[in-house]
């Protein structure tokens, strides 16, 4: 078997009426008619590290995903497929962090051996942030990811009492489950034998380079519990505007002008003077990094890329009762044309690994809790994103 990489052949991939089409054109008539098996492959490539650091925070170094495979029992002079991607179209792009090629490998059965010609024909998309790095959190102001700079007494005097009682009460077991299990790991962590209030049978020796010592895990357990149910109290303190929801339409294309006075819905609780509203698009890109020295405590993080405000308004004096497109009017449109050109759809790796496409609305005020919504990822068209070529006939 004889692996090429020469003129022989050309690989092409189109978007022709919102249907992916590969085309394979021969520059050697030695192979017309010959039987041939197509793969195309997404190979993501770990790029080359700035400091020992990002070395020990790696999580993945190469792995490839099969898009395509297909057998061809008669090569023509163009041979054209269409279709025939199940998961994703494939596409390269190149981030801070990965660098992803799609590969055309075409195997060429003749008389006397088989080849195969081995090319990665396609453009490379930039994925990169619009926005900065901030030097005090080293994270980015991205509009994606917006800083909720609420303030708690204000936020607990914006809803009802009864969203209250749920947020004094879900604030009152944040607060309760941190104290008490941090208390009990503490005391387990330096007590040993029976003295130990949960684990009297605790080995004092257990915790290793491997293994985490269970008084350790209950005090991680602790900040989790905490965190979930503030989690929930925030939930109860965004009822200042209930219910807030979004009406997406079925599918949303490059084409797409979203009218705010249409799709917002919501009713304001109580009077404010302002707060803005937001139509935002962008990237995630989902990578695990290494949290510990031995690399074997992993967390999932998620850098945003390619963000564009897509719409941006202060609704002023908003008053008890009415609704938020009250405040809108048939010229507030959110065009999608700018979102698709800029950004990349999404193409997950694994559930780990990849990168998503993000649409969100967002509800910004400077005191109060602040609203985001989701477009479902699948009413985004994957084919109008300009990472395709577009050939419309």
């Amino acid at each position: 078997m004889k692996m090429q990489k020469n003129n022989d052949v050309e690989f092409d991939l189109k978007i022709i009426n919102g249907r992916a089409q590969t085309t394979i054109t021969l520059l050697n008539d030695d192979y017309l008619n010959k039987r041939a098996h197509l793969q195309v492959i997404s190979k993501r490539t770990q790029k080359q590290h700035e400091s020992m650091l990002d070395a020990l925070w790696s999580a993945i170094k190469t792995s490839s995903l099969p898009v395509l495979s297909t057998p061809i029992p008669n090569l023509e002079k163009i041979t054209r497929i269409d279709g025939m991607y199940p998961n994703t179209i494939p596409f390269d792009f190149e981030s801070s962090r990965f660098k992803v090629e799609t590969v055309f490998e075409l195997k060429v059965y003749t008389d006397d051996q088989e080849k195969i010609i081995s090319k990665a024909p396609l453009k490379s998309f930039v994925v990169k942030s619009n926005y900065p790095l901030e030097r005090s959190t080293l994270k980015r102001k991205s509009p994606l990811t917006p800083k909720d700079k609420y303030i708690l007494t204000k936020s607990l005097a914006s809803v009802s009492k009864r969203d209250r009682f749920k947020a004094y009460f879900f604030i009152s077991l944040a607060i309760i489950s941190f104290i008490s299990l941090n208390i009990l790991g503490i005391h387990d962590y330096f007590a040993s034998g029976s003295d130990n209030w949960l684990l009297p049978d605790r080995d004092p020796s257990y915790h290793s380079r491997r293994n985490i010592d269970p008084a350790i895990l209950v005090i991680i357990m602790s900040f989790i519990m905490a965190t979930a149910f503030y989690q929930s109290a925030k939930i109860a303190l965004k009822n200042y505007i209930k219910p807030f929801n979004i009406e997406w339409p079925s599918t949303i294309n490059k084409n797409t002008q979203l009218s705010l006075s249409q799709i917002v819905k919501g009713k304001v609780r109580l009077n404010l003077s302002h707060l803005t509203l937001r139509v935002v698009s962008g990237n995630f890109e989902h990578y695990k990094i290494a949290t510990s020295h031995y690399n074997y405590n992993k967390t999932k993080e998620k850098e945003p890329n390619n963000e564009r405000i897509l719409f941006e308004k202060e609704l002023i004096d908003l008053k008890k009762g009415t609704n938020l497109n009250d405040y809108l009017d048939e010229n507030d449109i959110a065009n999608m044309d700018s979102m698709f050109s800029s950004s990349i759809p999404t193409f997950m790796f694994d559930k780990n690994h990849g990168i998503t496409s993000e649409l969100f609305v967002q509800i910004i005020h400077p005191e109060l809790i602040d609203h985001q919504i989701s477009a479902p990822k699948n009413i985004l068209k994957t084919s109008d994103f300009s990472v395709y070529p577009q050939n419309n006939e």
